[in-house]
């Protein structure tokens, strides 16, 4: 007895993966938030540079009266944020091997994130804006500009900024999903999706 044929049928093959092809409106948003940010980051370097003496603060003449508060001052620093560990030799060096290594690693995690996780996406879009929009800064100047003054905190910029958001939402996205999942498990029911 010969067996039967075979016929091919949609319910036997394999349902392709969706994560196996990486759409590529994914790396779109990454790359024009990212892009965006590092582009600010880098005329305002650009600009502080040519605009204000190191060590000098400016402020528009309308704005003046803030100038105890808030003010734009020209400063280097080749450390990390704060100018923390600026003495250790090489530093500038580590700083960028690490940020090299940061930013490929959002780039290639980016794509993996659920597109309903908006505000980790948003997260890793500011973090990366920091790393390349410092990252340029070292390799253009050899070290880090620095310029946003207010009050008595340390004296950063657009990328420290932009790191600084990307933690505090990546934060409150675990805050978030956290809280999700306490009440999940409190009512039993899954709660509704965004």
């Amino acid at each position: 007895m010969d067996p039967q044929p075979v016929q091919p049928s949609d319910q036997l093959l394999p349902e392709p993966e969706k994560s196996a092809t990486i759409p590529w409106r994914d790396y779109l948003w990454l790359l024009l938030g990212s892009g965006s940010i590092v582009l600010l980051d880098t005329w305002s370097k650009a600009w502080t540079i040519e605009t204000i003496p190191v060590g000098g603060a400016w402020l528009p003449d309308t704005l003046y009266w803030l100038m105890p508060y808030a003010r734009l001052v020209h400063t280097s620093n080749v450390g990390t944020a704060f100018s923390m560990f600026d003495s250790i030799p090489y530093i500038n060096l580590i700083i960028s091997i690490l940020a090299v290594a940061v930013s490929v690693a959002v780039i290639v995690i980016f794509p993996k994130l659920g597109r309903e996780e908006k505000m980790l996406r948003l997260a890793v879009i500011f973090q990366l804006a920091g790393a390349i929009g410092n990252l340029v800064s070292r390799i253009q100047y050899g070290h880090v500009i620095d310029f946003i003054s207010v009050g008595n905190f340390a004296i950063f910029n657009i990328a420290d900024a932009s790191i600084t958001v990307g933690v505090a939402l990546m934060l409150l996205s675990v805050i978030l999903e956290e809280t999700k999942n306490r009440g999940e498990k409190i009512t039993g029911e899954k709660a509704p999706e965004d």
